[in-house]
């Protein structure tokens, strides 16, 4: 599948399919300010609601990401999805093997966020068009084994196709940094949370907003209360709080505690629908403390867009440029 999209951005940059920030709305956004917009569709997506979200995208190319685990139980969002057009597609968090050829047959570019070299053996030989390098620093849900610049390394030399980084990556000299070693380009997700057009809550903006990068942390706690059942080996990583202070450390306990009774995943579920973020989870990642404020997503694409003057600095103090 030409990746040819990929050459036609004005910057190689696309922000990370964050279900529950990353709707149609900011994916338009970020495509009309030169990236590739991508929606991210959670558990709960159905046809309807890819329907609506895409027609929210306003008109402009954009893509998507599917968790792999929900498309088996629930292949009419594939299907749904595709009938929309998207220009990529992204099957993560777990085997797509089987899924990537219905979505390359209806002409969709399809790549997979990877936390492990085994892991990118399996999309490779799913057929992937480029790989996504999803450092353990990224925000949300994926592997939590090993950060993204080893990983981009490992992956570069390892991969026949393409690979995106991702983790981490939130300013222009993290994009000049990943181009330089030799990613296609950068996935961003974090700094896109707090933006005008995320589909995140006011709540959840601010926190984002106002945490620094040490205050994150990686654990299943959140999904073991809500009874979310993603596979054991994707963890999140979301901002600490009074609920990981208590729990995440202590998963046993609290998978005890979530089987006794309905009382841990009420609180949960409430915390979530009132914004209580001392229990609801904020996923973000490690580069939440690069995030200066709330922007419109042009302003972040622009920010991140600086990465040429890092890349021709680096080059003019290395005697790079002739």
């Amino acid at each position: 599948m030409s990746l040819a999209w990929l050459n036609a951005l004005r910057y190689p940059i696309l922000n990370a399919s964050m279900a529950g920030a990353a709707g149609g709305r900011l994916a338009g956004a970020v495509s009309r300010a030169g990236g590739l917009g991508t929606i991210g569709f959670g558990p709960g997506a159905t046809s309807e609601s890819v329907a609506t979200e895409c027609a929210r995208v306003g008109g402009v190319g954009f893509g998507a990401g599917l968790m792999v685990w929900v498309v088996r139980d629930n292949p009419s969002v594939l299907s749904a999805l595709l009938a929309e057009g998207p220009v990529v597609l992204s099957l993560s968090f777990g085997d797509p093997a089987g899924l990537v050829a219905t979505a390359q047959a209806a002409g969709v570019s399809v790549c997979s966020q990877v936390g492990t070299i085994a892991e990118a053996g399996r999309a490779l030989d799913a057929g992937v068009d480029f790989l996504v390098a999803r450092g353990s620093e990224g925000g949300g849900h994926g592997r939590g084994e090993v950060a993204t610049l080893p990983l981009l390394q490992q992956l570069l030399e390892f991969s026949p196709v393409p690979v995106l980084a991702a983790g981490g990556v939130a300013t222009a000299r993290g994009v000049a940094a990943v181009l330089a070693a030799g990613a296609a380009g950068a996935w961003v997700g974090t700094p896109f949370i707090a933006c005008e057009e995320s589909d995140a809550g006011d709540a959840v903006k601010r926190a984002v907003v106002e945490a620094d990068s040490a205050d994150t942390v990686y654990t299943r706690a959140f999904d073991i209360a809500q009874r979310t059942p993603w596979p054991v080996e994707y963890g999140g990583r979301a901002l600490a709080n009074e609920f990981t202070d208590t729990w995440a450390d202590r998963l046993p306990d609290l998978q005890e505690a979530v089987d006794a009774d309905e009382a841990l995943t009420t609180s949960m579920n409430e915390a979530r629908r009132t914004d209580n973020l001392s229990i609801a989870p904020v996923y973000a990642g490690q580069s939440v403390g690069l995030v200066p404020g709330t922007r419109t997503a042009a302003e972040v694409v622009s920010d991140l867009a600086g990465y040429a003057r890092f890349l021709d600095a680096a080059a003019a103090r290395f005697g790079q440029i002739e």
